[in-house]
């Protein structure tokens, strides 16, 4: 695992990334995190969303001066 790049922080970043990296499942606690059981994977399903096409409004004095 590396860490995310960040170039819009100001700050470093305090995690620990080769201690993150060095984790293994085993190590992480989830005992604070409900198990999925079975019903939730019979009723689960997969949704992906519709793709929506995408317009620019860019005005015509504008194109002009980059076509130039």
């Amino acid at each position: 695992m590396s860490p995310p790049e960040r170039k819009d922080m100001k700050t470093p970043s305090k995690t620990d990334w080769k201690r993150l990296a060095a984790m293994e499942d085993k190590d992480i606690d989830t005992s604070d995190i409900p198990e999925l059981g079975d019903v939730f994977f019979q009723n689960a399903a997969l949704r992906v969303p519709v793709k929506k096409p995408v317009a620019p409004s860019l005005k015509r004095h504008w194109m002009k001066s980059q076509l130039a």
